[in-house]
């Protein structure tokens, strides 16, 4: 039963586990206050911006600001499933995600074959910080694909 707690994927409301569990809920805030302690995690993973960065992607455990999380939200919760750091109750399994994912981790793979001059920057416009990310979570354009059988690559 404690373990089923621990690991609760946030999704009830008034009566979850963290909201009705202290113990559980400062160890969630202590994976939090963790998560935002990182050092990739301190700025956001699709713009590299510092402001505002307490937005989590829940499916992928990156860590993102308030104008890129916008578009993940527009992306579809099937893509990305946005949630405030600050504001939502976020399971802990979600947060171990994030915990041990980083926004370096999950960079490497996701923009492995990126020309750093075409990722946006803070400054970037909302179409260029869409344009990157959809390139990014929807069509994976920056993996580095090493697989060379094109019958296994399509499965």
């Amino acid at each position: 039963s404690a373990l089923y707690r621990a690991f609760d994927d946030g999704s009830k409301t008034a009566g979850s586990a963290a909201t009705t569990n202290p113990s559980l809920l400062e160890l969630q805030q202590a994976i939090i206050r963790h998560i935002q302690r990182l050092p990739t995690n301190d700025h956001c993973a699709d713009c590299n911006s510092q402001n505002d960065t307490t937005w989590l992607s829940i499916n992928f455990g990156v860590v993102v600001c308030i104008e890129c999380s916008g578009i993940h939200r527009d992306l579809g919760v099937h893509i990305s499933r946005i949630q405030s750091l600050t504001l939502d109750n976020i399971g802990t399994s979600q947060l171990l995600l994030a915990r041990y994912m980083t926004n370096q981790g999950f960079n490497d793979v996701m923009e492995a074959k990126l020309n750093a001059a075409n990722k946006p920057n803070p400054s970037s416009s909302m179409d260029e910080r869409y344009s990157f990310i959809r390139a990014k979570y929807l069509e994976k354009r920056f993996v580095l694909r090493t697989c060379t059988d094109e019958h296994v690559r399509s499965t």
